[in-house]
């Protein structure tokens, strides 16, 4: 990391690449690596418990495999539970930055295993997951908080170079501007479709289920997913409306895991979206506390 700012006449290049290489605390960070691992280890729980492994990979007689991972078996159900036990132990390895790397490598492998098997049980948020864990290989994400940094404290790190948190918020920041663009269409915006059909089978919830099924409910809604998908980002960055942002974050992920059937994503991006929050966050909500 470069500790003499560019002179003046330095070019954009110089100026970006400086800002870039600044140090910034590694709290956030770490906080991400041990929610993240937490996260990932109570929805395998989650997954089993809800006797998805019996529905989707015992059960089945046939199943879709992906071109050149047609090899890839379907292990038998003592197969299937011990499979998952690799990803919930190596999920709480990482969350604990436990031979930290190691952990996260079989934690990818492990959860790529899963999602090969059949590629019909397939959620965009699995490969969102992969992303993230690839970015965490290389990223010292047991520099702090971590058994590793305690067990050899030549591991810790207090600070990063800002980049790597920069690399993270441009993951998140894909996520939802590329679900604003899928959403800039004549069928979403226009014919409020698909969620006419998916608030119509809502009826049934109470307090909203009376009216939830109403046309005008549906454009709203509409509109306003892509609306938020398209400001949500800018709101993250800038100081001023983060706090805003956030509880933004909470209300929508929590409407959306309300209504409809999505799995953990809900839950990953609220997760991941803290990351957008200062390098120093966990020393100051402690401090709150």
């Amino acid at each position: 990391m470069t500790d003499q700012a560019p002179s003046p006449r330095a070019g954009l290049a110089a100026r970006v690449a400086f800002h870039l290489d600044q140090p910034v605390s590694s709290q956030s960070l770490a906080a991400l690596r041990i929610m993240f691992g937490v996260l990932m280890a109570a929805g395998s729980i989650r997954f089993c418990l809800s006797g998805w492994v019996e529905e989707l990979f015992v059960r089945p007689t046939y199943f879709f495999k992906y071109p050149f991972f047609e090899w890839v078996p379907v292990w038998s159900p003592e197969g299937l539970y011990t499979h998952f036990a690799v990803v919930i132990i190596a999920a709480l390895a990482v969350a604990a930055g436990l031979y930290y790397r190691f952990s996260v490598i079989i934690f990818g492998l492990s959860f790529l295993g899963i999602q090969l098997m059949d590629q019909s049980n397939y959620l965009n948020h699995y490969y969102l997951v992969l992303i993230i864990t690839v970015l965490f290989l290389f990223l010292p994400g047991h520099c702090a908080f971590s058994f590793d940094a305690a067990r050899s404290p030549s591991l810790y790190r207090p600070t990063i170079p800002r980049w790597m948190l920069y690399l993270l918020r441009f993951q998140v920041a894909v996520v939802y501007i590329f679900a604003s663009i899928a959403k800039m269409g004549s069928d979403w915006l226009l014919h409020a479709q698909p969620l006419s059909i998916w608030l119509g089978t809502q009826t049934h919830l109470p307090l909203v289920g009376n009216f939830i099924d109403a046309p005008w409910v549906a454009y709203a809604a509409s509109w306003t997913g892509c609306l938020y998908d398209l400001v949500i980002v800018p709101m993250l960055i800038f100081k001023r409306t983060r706090a805003l942002a956030y509880l933004a974050v909470l209300g929508f992920h929590g409407f959306t895991f309300i209504l409809f059937d999505i799995g953990m994503f809900p839950f990953i991006m609220v997760v991941l979206t803290t990351i957008f929050f200062e390098p120093d966050w966990p020393k100051w909500a402690r401090n709150k506390l």
